[in-house]
């Protein structure tokens, strides 16, 4: 935001966030979160497809400090409520497709205080808006957060049948920003197609390291071939995360096409 100010960070649909509105929104949406009372260490859960609000949420808890835990929304109900006992989160966010699931699950999770939206849709019984949370107010206060910092848990395939937290720092995640920007020659001119959910490290990875370098994220709620060719052409798309049965799906609808 110091040195792109002006450069596109974030797409969604029709949202379209400079490095610069992109901070004053995570800004914003940090100082939301420390007046409802969520401190240092505090682990926030989130089970919803990509949106813009996934990614203001991870810089929202990165300036304060709290811990994002995103969770995998292949899961089963019962594998959803281990992960929130896991991981004991104060407040937890629902896209419109999990808000029954995750309602269902907070009366049975002691430390779960207030669900929240994510992602549109209404906002059922229960519930709070995610834009009732932005708050001018203390929005230009800076917080010292030590590098070793908690970040993010992500959750590892099942070890004795049941998945497995493992603590990101933000010392971590910047780390492997410098990494991939230098094993990928990224800069600010390029551009990040985020077809894998956000829950997942390997998307996590590449649109921090691509914000880190100065460039943007193109994010897609959900993986669709299609949709992936056409943003690749619109906003210059230069990388993206795939494996292997992703790319073969890309490369047959290109072929489809030709």
């Amino acid at each position: 935001a110091q040195l792109h100010a002006d450069r596109e960070s974030i797409i969604f649909n029709d949202t379209r966030l400079t490095h610069g509105q992109f901070k004053e929104r995570c800004d914003k949406l940090a100082a939301g979160l420390v007046q409802s009372g969520i401190e240092k260490g505090d682990r926030l859960g989130i089970v919803a497809h990509n949106c813009d609000e996934f990614m203001i949420l991870y810089g929202a808890v990165a300036k304060i400090g709290a811990i994002l835990l995103p969770v995998n929304w292949r899961f089963q109900q019962d594998e959803v409520e281990f992960v929130f006992k896991d991981a004991t989160p104060k407040l937890v966010f629902a896209g419109p497709e999990y808000r029954k699931t995750v309602g269902e699950i907070a009366g049975k999770v002691d430390t779960i205080e207030r669900c929240y939206t994510i992602g549109g849709g209404d906002v059922p019984d229960g519930f709070h808006s995610f834009d009732t949370l932005y708050s001018e107010d203390g929005a230009d206060t800076q917080f010292l957060i030590p590098a070793d910092s908690g970040f993010v848990i992500i959750h590892t395939a099942a070890v004795a049948g049941e998945p497995r937290g493992a603590l990101l720092s933000q010392s971590n995640v910047v780390h492997s920003n410098l990494q991939m920007m230098i094993g990928n020659h990224l800069g600010p001119e390029d551009s990040h197609i985020c077809i894998l959910p956000l829950f997942h490290i390997a998307a996590l990875s590449m649109a921090m390291a691509a914000m880190h370098a100065g460039g943007k994220n193109v994010i897609i709620e959900r993986f669709d071939p299609e949709l992936t060719l056409k943003l690749i052409e619109k906003e210059k798309g230069t990388i993206f995360f795939h494996f292997p049965p992703i790319l073969q799906m890309i490369l047959a609808k290109y072929d489809e096409a030709e």
